[in-house]
């Protein structure tokens, strides 16, 4: 809602005589009071960066106009919904299953199978002749797979395709991170942009995760209970970047989080962190190395190291 009301400015600030800008932006507010509230705290965030903008209209030849690159809270620059609302849609036409933030739902697939899908996470799922496939779009999910001896069962998540028979397994797009871990049972893993798609078998307790410069393949195992513990409200992290590590939390924090400082979620970190209280959990992750979490509003969360 916040993205939308952003929208629904920008456009007015740009064409402020358009009639149709102008009815739309209303019957958007009158929506819904959560409608409303989005407008008024979007309203708060617009009106800081007013004077930054004053100035740069008068340093600038003619007319200025407003765009998401111009609208900056304390310095920092608030990311484009603009660049995700595409992208946002074809998840949405694809997903047949759907979470929101802090959100957690068991579903129970065509096939006898079960999928618990984490926050803000999308999954597809087709069957055919000879293979059942569950598309995870993004999130995170933990596969219980029913045995079906004529077709295997594949879960993708963008270039990595995992298949096993009869695991449970689970599988998180974090940033530019995907991650593996096994609970039970066994998987091949293949990495489809490694050079000659590299399969890695997995059993028991172990994971594999794949992103990064390069990237490169990290393996490792970990107590069985550690495995998808975010069902219960707890996440732990092995030698991860920091990156990953926050776009796993944000997931329960509502609005938009935004890591300012790249260098920052290169970083790596391990540790247990406790996703009842995600603000708190964020700076867990990103204290030690000097990271500051900053809640601009209900709707906007900024990670920086200043």
């Amino acid at each position: 809602m916040f993205d939308e009301a952003v929208d629904h400015m920008i456009r007015l600030q740009n064409e402020p005589g358009n009639p149709v800008a102008i009815e739309l932006a209303q019957g958007w507010r009158l929506r819904s009071a959560e409608h409303e509230r989005a407008w008024q705290e979007a309203g708060e965030i617009f009106g800081m960066t007013g004077k930054v903008l004053d100035g740069q209209r008068k340093a600038e030849q003619g007319p200025a106009r407003l765009s998401r690159r111009k609208l900056i809270v304390g310095g920092l620059v608030v990311a484009t919904a603009a660049a995700t609302a595409g992208p946002e849609l074809i998840v949405q036409a694809r997903a047949d299953y759907l979470t929101s933030t802090a959100e957690i739902r068991r579903v129970v697939l065509s096939d006898g199978s079960a999928v618990t899908l984490g926050p803000e996470s999308a999954m597809a799922f087709h069957v055919s002749e000879r293979v059942r496939r569950a598309d995870l779009l993004r999130g995170m999910g933990y596969f219980e797979i029913a045995d079906d001896a004529a077709r295997s069962f594949e879960v993708g998540s963008g270039p990595v395709l995992s298949a096993g028979a009869g695991p449970s397994f689970d599988v998180s797009i974090d940033d530019d991170f995907v991650n593996v871990g096994v609970d039970r049972g066994r998987m091949d893993v293949r990495f489809a942009v490694v050079e000659n798609g590299e399969v890695v078998q997995l059993l028991d307790g172990e994971w594999a995760r794949l992103g990064g410069e390069g990237r490169a393949i990290v393996r490792g195992a970990r107590d069985k209970a550690q495995i998808a513990a975010w069902r219960q409200g707890l996440m732990f992290a092995d030698n991860e970047p920091i990156g990953a590590v926050v776009a796993k939390i944000a997931r329960w924090q509502p609005g938009r989080t935004i890591l300012a400082n790249p260098a920052l979620g290169r970083a790596s970190i391990s540790g247990a962190f406790d996703l009842s209280n995600p603000i708190a959990a964020l700076r867990a992750v990103v204290h030690p190395y000097g990271g500051k979490v900053r809640q601009i509003s209900p709707y906007l969360t900024i990670i920086s190291s200043v």
